[in-house]
């Protein structure tokens, strides 16, 4: 008899042993399977978002907010998966979206830290995929502060390509603030670059003439980027009184008109500013950011002040006069952040996707 309850003991603990191994090799898998749901969830976060931010073309949303500014979008699913999603612009033509899933046994998953006095979820699983973007632009040709691709003539003292930095200004105040700060590059241009420069009227220094061959390159790439910006920019419009009507900050409007454009009433614009045509100025235009006219320029009494750059390209060859009023200070960043309305989002050239 007791042999038969020592032999019964020790199935019992056997049995035991083998049911609590099958436990933990039960949780063990349940752990896995639960982890690499967590990060085909992540992915597929950033994969939908990416999908749904390239269909619905919101790459002037991403312009709208400054460098380092996180926008992040929290959801949870049915079964419990907490799902968070944060995309923050690194640089002028670079972002980095970060997607983290999440489940734990309790319903909130945002356990305290164990400094705290409290220990954290032992059942909580937690992965995080990041991904970086470029945003590629069209590659409109940006040779100077001021590039034109036909004869210039005029007073161009006003015009000048060194990246200096300004003082930042509040993006909530104007929209317009250079958001790059005090820290530069160093990516300075020169003032003007032209295909044809009258001496007798345009001072010399910092006064670049292209060579044949490159002004037709810089011509056909300009033709190129002026297709997909127009595809990607909204209609614009003047106003009665002939001042371009206001719109939202860090946006893309393109201009029509039968014979040009004339803006005859003082008008400021904050983004990217195309015109479809001649660009003739009878009163006073500034724009923060990339003023771009596929036709010429004739500003001789009127003040013409950009803050980015300026390229023309002069279809017609009609020629390019600018005057006293003209000023062109080269800002790389506010110039870059206005592309970023008409810019594509590429993984490459950064390739990165990391699953830590």
């Amino acid at each position: 008899m007791p042999l038969v309850l020592v032999v019964m003991m020790l199935v019992a603990v056997m049995a035991a042993s083998v049911q609590q191994v099958a436990w933990r090799s039960l949780r063990a898998a349940e752990s896995r399977w639960r982890a690499q749901h967590a990060q085909y969830a992540a992915e597929s976060e950033l994969v939908r978002w990416a999908s749904s931010w390239a269909s619905s073309w919101a790459a002037e949303s991403a312009a709208l907010v400054p460098i380092g500014t996180r926008r992040e979008q929290t959801r949870t699913e049915a079964d419990g998966w907490r799902i968070q999603r944060s995309v923050v612009r690194t640089g002028v033509l670079s972002m980095v979206a970060v997607a983290r899933a999440e489940r734990g046994a309790s319903s909130d998953t945002r356990t305290a830290d164990v400094s705290g006095g409290r220990l954290r979820d032992a059942t909580l699983i937690r992965r995080t995929v990041w991904r970086a973007f470029w945003l590629e632009p069209p590659p409109l040709p940006i040779l100077g502060a001021g590039t034109i691709l036909g004869d210039v003539s005029g007073n161009a003292s006003g015009l000048s390509g060194r990246d200096i930095a300004e003082p930042r200004v509040a993006v909530a105040a104007d929209g317009a603030g250079d958001e790059c700060g005090p820290l530069r590059d160093t990516l300075s241009l020169p003032a003007l670059v032209a295909s044809s420069v009258d001496r007798a009227t345009v001072p010399a220094p910092d006064t670049r003439t292209l060579a044949p061959l490159t002004a037709d390159s810089a011509r056909q790439t300009f033709d190129a980027a002026w297709s997909a910006m127009l595809a990607r920019a909204g209609a614009g419009s003047l106003n009665g009184v002939g001042a371009v009507s206001p719109m939202a900050p860090w946006h893309a409007v393109v201009l029509r008109g039968a014979t040009g454009v004339t803006i005859a009433a003082p008008s400021r614009v904050v983004g990217l500013l195309m015109i479809e045509g001649d660009l003739l100025l009878r009163a006073p235009l500034r724009v923060d950011g990339l003023l771009v006219v596929r036709g010429a320029v004739r500003s001789p009494d009127a003040a013409l002040e950009v803050r980015g750059a300026l390229v023309v390209r002069d279809a017609a060859r009609r020629g390019t006069v600018l005057g006293e009023g003209t000023v062109v200070r080269y800002a790389p960043c506010m110039a870059g952040r206005a592309l970023v309305a008409v810019a594509l989002s590429r993984n490459a050239p950064f390739r990165v996707w990391n699953s830590p």
